[in-house]
């Protein structure tokens, strides 16, 4: 029965069911499943959706076969792109702004442009289902982080394909709802072949990079360690360079503040270089070590963060304050007869 003839009885089923009961709720209450019976399963769904105020959009998605350089693979998701914008945000890898749609083409993710070498304009090729084959342009490159999806319009693929994208998931923003009553309802509309909550693949990439985490924090424990036996050593060198000098002054009428001030003042200069050259090393090197970290289906978060940097200038600055503090306390204790 064609789509709108199935929609007119439905519209008449509730009309009926209307018109026999006398309580709105009761009428109502049978709507959804005159709906399912008359039309499917799908607009059952799309129906409890509506009706629960959760953002959705109606997708095919494809594991699809890809031809570069290298063979590869992504996910590919077929829909209205305004729609999965919203819902995915696609963000431009580069300005961090959405990325504007045009249809004629793939969207694909940073690290499969990455990792195959492509960049907006370039041409792929795409093997859908082991059969359908087509040569693809890549319309757009976007950041994300678990995982290789590629977006496209319907229309764009049903142009190079030759066939209809016909939808096959439906991918649900809750808005508050509850996941497991979500589940419940989808399962009496019936139609839904696997239920696949977002969280699944975040506590999947958190329990992956646990490990990483735990090794990071142990060698910023060992850093922070190095720097203190470091510093402490390094101050230690210099004061007994200077105590000779340190004697001289305070011969010649400097007091203890002055002559504390006079060889601080020089640590204070060289920690702020060594930061300022830390921190610029540290940019440099931070990027390429975390994308040695990283497999070809995720990517890390490679952004400088000021606050890290900040932190880490400010722990430097305690460090050195706490050593030139137990070993400038020396300059009191200076024996004025020794110039040795």
């Amino acid at each position: 029965m064609p789509a709108e003839k199935r929609f007119t009885k439905a519209t008449w089923k509730i009309m009926e069911r209307l018109l026999e009961t006398d309580r709105m709720e009761d009428a109502l209450a049978g709507s959804l499943e005159i709906i399912v019976e008359t039309l499917n399963s799908e607009e059952g769904n799309i129906w409890f959706l509506d009706e629960a105020g959760a953002e959705y959009t109606v997708l095919y998605e494809a594991n699809v076969s890809t031809f570069t350089d290298s063979t590869g693979s992504v996910r590919l998701l077929c829909g209205d792109l305004e729609s999965i914008s919203g819902l995915y945000h696609l963000l431009d890898w580069r300005t961090g702004k959405p990325v504007v749609p045009d249809g004629d083409g793939v969207l694909i993710c940073r690290r499969f442009a990455e990792t195959n070498s492509l960049e907006v304009g370039d041409e792929l090729e795409m093997t859908v289902n082991l059969t359908d084959t087509a040569s693809v342009r890549v319309a757009g490159v976007f950041e994300n982080y678990i995982g290789l999806p590629a977006v496209m319009s319907r229309e764009y693929y049903e142009s190079v394909f030759g066939k209809e994208a016909l939808p096959n998931m439906i991918f649900v923003r809750l808005n508050g709802m509850d996941e497991e009553d979500l589940k419940k309802e989808t399962e009496k509309i019936g139609g839904v072949e696997s239920f696949i909550p977002a969280d699944k693949d975040k506590s999947v990439f958190e329990a992956s990079t646990g490990v990483i985490d735990s090794v990071v924090s142990l060698f910023i424990g060992m850093a922070a360690i190095m720097a203190g036996v470091v510093l402490l050593n390094l101050t230690n060198i210099q004061f007994l360079q200077k105590k000779r000098e340190m004697t001289v002054m305070r011969i010649n009428g400097f007091s203890t503040g002055d002559v504390i001030r006079y060889v601080g003042r020089e640590n204070v200069v060289t920690t702020s270089a060594g930061i300022v050259l830390g921190i610029v090393l540290g940019a440099l090197m931070a990027y390429s070590i975390v994308q040695s970290l990283e497999q070809s289906f995720v990517q890390f978060d490679r952004n400088v963060s000021l606050l890290a940097w900040l932190l880490a200038a400010a722990v430097t600055f305690l460090f050195s304050a706490a050593v030139n503090f137990i070993v400038l306390r020396k300059v009191r204790k200076l024996n004025l007869t020794d110039m040795n």
